[in-house]
């Protein structure tokens, strides 16, 4: 929500968690307009770590159920803290520089007891206004225009156990004739234990034409997890959709196969 045209806030919750993890409370952040294309947010909300994860800020704009596996590990959690965010050339081109004390991997981020600083930093450019977290999978508007976005985040965890640099690299595309495809790879690295982890995700989808109150869709995504030392970890999830009113209303049905590398 806006206010005076400088002020913003969003909160939002999930119940249906029982409060486990202290995650019952999704987002909670205020945000002012320093100037008319730089934004400062403060509170808990999303710090850019990748475009399977950034995507909607009410998390509802997904082709598929849940996230991969992939995402879940090196990014999807929330942080607190400030996210400085900036766009020029119309808002085709963003960036982000963002501090916290949790990180945004593993799902729920780390404790704040187990990490002392965030640092992340990133841009992204595109076909049309909007950053990772505006963007929404599927073309479902088939608009006859092709759209796209591509970027890139880096964020540092200064952890008690480990420090860890993770590099996000991500491409959506929207064809405009209900063809979408989006990517992302992660690369992290692990400083006291020497190692390197490394995951990625795809998806492609097509979307048709609505017919009557109804617009049909289907999905298909892989992602892959190579943690040094143990066995790669893939992922196939297939979906079909029915639409209503977009993102906003509708019925998904996914299957899910996992495979975690061990015979």
């Amino acid at each position: 929500s806006v206010m005076d045209g400088k002020a913003s806030y969003f909160v939002q919750m999930n119940p249906s968690d029982g409060g486990a993890n202290n995650q019952n409370l999704v987002d909670a952040w205020v945000g002012w307009g320093l100037t008319d294309s730089i934004n400062l947010r403060l509170g808990q909300q999303k710090m850019r770590s990748g475009l399977s994860a950034d995507t909607s800020a009410n998390d509802t704009d997904f082709e598929l159920v849940n996230r991969s596996a992939a995402t879940n590990l090196f990014a999807n959690g929330r942080a607190t803290g400030a996210l400085l965010e900036g766009h020029g050339m119309e808002g085709r081109f963003n960036w982000h520089f963002g501090i916290a004390n949790d990180g945004t991997a593993n799902g729920n981020g780390q404790a704040n007891d187990d990490t002392d600083m965030m640092v992340t930093a990133g841009a992204s450019f595109g076909s049309h206004a909007g950053n990772s977290e505006s963007w929404s999978e599927g073309d479902l508007a088939r608009s006859g225009e092709m759209q796209w976005i591509a970027g890139a985040t880096i964020t540092v965890d200064n952890g008690a156990a480990d420090d860890t640099q993770t590099i996000n690299v991500f491409g959506g595309y929207k064809g405009g004739n209900g063809l979408a495809a989006q990517f992302d790879l992660w690369s992290r690295d692990l400083d006291n234990a020497d190692t390197t982890d490394d995951g990625f995700s795809v998806q492609a989808s097509y979307t048709l034409a609505k017919s009557g109150n109804m617009q049909p869709g289907f999905v298909a995504r892989f992602s892959s997890i190579s943690l040094d030392g143990a066995d790669d970890a893939t992922q196939i999830a297939i979906g079909a959709n029915a639409y209503y009113a977009e993102h906003n209303l509708k019925t998904q049905l996914q299957v899910t196969l996992d495979d975690d590398g061990n015979d």
